[in-house]
């Protein structure tokens, strides 16, 4: 992409959200929600395509009720350990949480 361009589409999006923002003020705000919603559901499955990466699918095929949990179980296992071995890793993940919480709510 050329600079042009990407200066160009960013004045056309200030121009937008400035003629958007005096039309209907709601709608800024709403738009900024979505585009949080958005980027936490990103950031979520960015996450879970990593972990299953980095720790590889446990499950190749179809498991009984058992074999699943017990596999749960493990991959839980697996996190907490790693959690806890980590200090500055467990109080990212403790942010994580309380970030997403908060914003549930």
């Amino acid at each position: 992409m050329k600079w042009n361009g990407f200066i160009m589409g960013g004045i056309v999006g200030v121009a937008a959200a400035a003629y958007l923002s005096r039309k209907r003020p709601g709608a800024f705000a709403w738009a900024g929600n979505a585009t949080g919603d958005l980027m936490s559901g990103m950031k979520g499955r960015l996450i879970e395509t990593a972990l299953k990466r980095k720790f590889g699918s446990e499950t190749k095929g179809k498991q009984s009720g058992t074999a699943a949990s017990r596999s749960d179980e493990k991959s839980w296992d697996t996190i907490e350990s790693l959690l806890n071995g980590d200090p500055e890793v467990k109080r990212q993940a403790d942010r994580i949480l309380s970030e997403s919480s908060s914003a549930s709510h």
